[in-house]
């Protein structure tokens, strides 16, 4: 096959693609390296957005919950986990003891391979943040944010929108050049402040823009620069 855009390897890195597209896809990328990479710097951004959110408390059910699925996911019948007993000394009370059989542990552990198997790679994670569902919805429709344009040209070059954590995101229409990165500045009067860098697509904002500020974005070294170097390649006034 030729050599997917970038709509469908982001498409790809989220889980969303399906049937013919996905298996066009997997048989491609072995023979693909700058697919691969592409791939790769998508996951590497998509995943740094869900590992930047607050951690959510762990529910006290959640080995009940993770059997089930992966029953409902494989269909096939896993042991159910129960506590250990304690071995108390003549004497003294018995309390459980807060151990878990190696039957049972090995019962999570296959379930949790189970749920892994069942998904594309990090899809599953992935999807199941409301940010990440956000990133999602603006690459299957662009309208639903702002346009990103360029300012020497005048055509989009991306879409601009609001996470549900509240920060701000900027979905472009193509990966960085080789050997570069995006840079995404917070641009107030004369002030222009790093607000994110990314090796791919996806730029979510480290900081707020007050309104009337602008956001932009130019290509930079590896690591970033102090200030932009070259020419936008994209801004949007809030």
């Amino acid at each position: 096959m030729s050599h997917p855009d970038s709509h469908t390897l982001l498409a790809y890195s989220l889980g969303t693609l399906r049937d013919e597209d996905l298996r066009a896809v997997h048989e491609h990328l072995p023979s693909c390296p700058d697919c691969r990479g592409e791939v790769g710097r998508d996951l590497e951004t998509l995943a740094a957005i869900t590992l930047s959110q607050p951690q959510v408390p762990v529910p006290a059910e959640w080995e009940d919950d993770l059997i089930a699925r992966a029953r409902a996911a494989t269909g096939n019948p896993l042991p159910a986990v129960r506590p250990v007993p304690s071995r108390a000394a003549p004497g003294r009370s018995r309390r459980p003891a807060p151990r878990r059989s190696w039957a049972s542990l090995a019962a999570v552990a296959v379930a949790a391979a189970a749920l892994v198997l069942a998904v594309p790679p990090l899809a599953s994670f992935l999807r199941e943040s409301r940010d990440n569902a956000y990133v999602v919805s603006l690459l299957q429709d662009p309208s639903s944010g702002r346009p990103f344009v360029n300012p020497q040209s005048g055509e989009a070059a991306g879409v601009v929108g609001t996470l549900p954590s509240g920060r701000l995101v900027v979905v472009l229409d193509r990966p960085p050049p080789e050997g570069r990165v995006y840079q995404a500045w917070r641009i107030v009067g004369d002030q222009r402040d790093s607000v994110g860098l990314s090796e791919g697509r996806v730029i979510a904002l480290t900081a707020s823009v007050p309104p009337g500020g602008l956001v932009g974005v130019t290509t930079e070294p590896p690591g970033g620069s102090p200030g932009p170097t070259t020419t936008p390649i994209g801004r949007v006034e809030l």
